[in-house]
C-alpha cells in the first residue's frame, strides 16, 4: 500500500522514542512503515461530520481556532438518488473543506436509496463505472489528501451488501479512481459492531467474504454510536449482540474488540468514521441546571471514550458527529440528542480532554506535513 513520509516538529520526539524503543528489543523487525495519512502512534484526528450546520455549530461552540478540527466528513452515494448532481456535490464540499484548512474524509455508500444496495452491480457490470470514474476526476483535480470510505458499515443488515461481491466491488470502485489518476487518497474500510461478527469470514475458497485486502484497505474504519459498542457493560450490549447475530450471545463491545484485533493483525491504523453519544440523551443546561444529567452522561459515554483511545492506540481518528437525532428516522432506535455543546458540564470537560497533546487540529497539519 501507499505510504507517507512525515515531517513533522510536534511528532519528532515520539518518533525518536518509538525507533528507541524498538531497537532496544531483541528480535523485533523494523517498525511497520505508515499508511497513508497516518500520524505517529500516540496520536488521534480531531474531526467531525457530516451535516454543515451541526459541523458549523460544533466549530462555532469551540471557539479556540487552535481545537478546530483537523477532518471534516460527508456522506453521499453511488450512484444516490440524484447521481448528476454528484460531480458538483463533492467538489463543492472538497472546496469548502479545503478552504477551512482540513482533511476531507469522503463516504460512498454503494446503494440508490436506503437498503438499495448496487455492490453487485458495481462488481459485475460496468454500469456505475463512469460515474466512478467522474469521481476519480475530481479527486484527482483535488491534488491534495482526501480520506475515501467505500460502502461503510459494509455487512449491517440495513445496508444490504453481498457477501463475496462487496469486496469485488470495492476494489473495482479503487481500480476506477486510481485509473482516472487519483493517487491522493486513503482508502477506509468500515464496519459497524451492531452487524454481525463475519466481518474476517472467508468463503469456501478461502478467500475473504467481506475484507478487499490489504492492496486496497489503506485504514480500518468504525462507526460507534451506544456506549455498549465500547464499553464492556454486559447486558444492554448482549441484547445487541443477540440480534445482530454473528457468534453466539457475542456483544458489540466483543465485536469491536475483535475488529480492532484484525486491524492489527493487518498492520492497519483504525478511523472512527462516525462517532456520536446516541444513547447519552444529552440534556441541555437549561433543564440541566445542577449538571446531574451531565455528570451522569460523561461517566457513562465520554470518560469510558477517552480511555478506551488510550487503550487502543491504532485508533487513530474520530469524526464526533454532534447532532440531535430526536424526530428522525433514528429516533425509533432510541437515539436522542448527541450535541455536545448544549450541556456545559461535559463539554468544557470534552474541550480539556481535546487540549492534550495527542489530538491533532486543523493548525497541527502544517507541522505534521499534511
Amino acid at each position: 500500500m501507499r505510504t507517507k513520509t512525515i515531517n513533522a516538529v510536534k511528532i519528532i520526539p515520539m518518533l525518536l522514542a518509538g525507533v528507541t524503543a524498538l531497537t532496544c528489543c531483541l528480535g523485533l523487525a523494523a517498525a511497520r512503515e505508515l499508511a497513508f495519512l497516518e500520524p505517529p502512534d500516540g496520536y488521534v484526528y480531531h474531526g467531525v461530520s457530516p451535516h454543515v450546520p451541526d459541523v458549523e455549530a460544533y466549530i462555532a461552540a469551540l471557539g479556540d481556532p487552535a481545537l478546530y478540527p483537523a477532518v471534516e466528513g460527508m456522506h453521499a452515494a453511488v450512484p444516490g438518488t440524484r447521481p448528476r448532481f454528484l460531480e458538483r456535490t463533492v467538489r463543492e464540499f472538497l472546496e469548502r473543506v479545503c478552504e477551512a484548512g482540513r482533511i476531507p474524509h469522503l463516504s460512498f455508500a454503494m446503494s440508490i436509496g436506503d437498503g438499495e444496495a448496487v455492490d453487485d452491480l458495481i462488481a459485475l457490470t460496468d454500469r456505475y463505472d463512469d460515474l466512478i470514474r467522474t469521481i476519480g476526476g475530481v479527486i484527482r483535480d483535488f491534488g491534495d489528501p482526501v480520506f475515501v470510505r467505500i460502502g461503510f458499515e459494509f455487512n449491517g443488515s440495513w445496508n444490504n451488501y453481498h457477501p463475496g461481491l462487496y469486496p469485488l466491488a470495492f476494489r473495482k470502485f479503487v481500480d476506477l479512481l486510481r485509473e482516472e489518476g487519483a493517487e491522493n487518497f486513503a482508502t477506509i474500510w468500515c464496519y459497524e459492531p451492531n452487524g454481525p461478527g463475519d466481518f474476517d469470514a472467508v468463503g469456501p475458497d478461502r478467500e475473504y467474504l467481506w475484507y478487499p485486502g490489504d492492496d486496497y484497505v489503506d485504514w480500518f474504519g468504525i462507526d460507534l454510536f451506544q456506549h455498549g459498542t465500547f464499553v464492556a457493560d454486559g447486558q444492554s450490549g448482549r441484547r445487541q449482540g443477540e440480534r445482530a447475530g454473528g457468534r453466539g450471545s457475542e456483544s458489540p463491545y466483543e465485536r469491536t474488540v475483535r475488529f480492532l484485533a484484525m486491524a492489527e493483525r493487518h498492520g492497519k491504523p483504525v478511523f472512527i468514521s462516525e462517532l456520536a453519544a446516541v444513547d447519552a440523551h444529552i440534556t441541555g443546561d437549561e433543564l440541566d441546571t445542577a449538571f446531574a444529567d451531565g455528570r451522569h452522561d460523561w461517566d457513562m459515554w465520554f470518560a469510558p471514550f477517552f480511555a478506551f483511545l488510550e487503550r487502543y492506540p491504532q485508533i487513530k481518528g474520530f469524526n464526533y458527529m454532534s447532532q440531535d437525532y430526536r424526530g428522525t428516522k433514528y429516533a425509533a432506535l432510541g437515539w436522542g440528542d448527541a450535541r455536545i455543546q448544549i450541556n456545559s458540564y461535559i463539554w468544557e470537560r470534552w474541550i480539556d480532554e481535546l487540549r492534550s497533546e495527542r489530538f491533532i487540529h486543523a493548525r497541527d497539519l502544517q507541522e505534521l506535513g499534511l
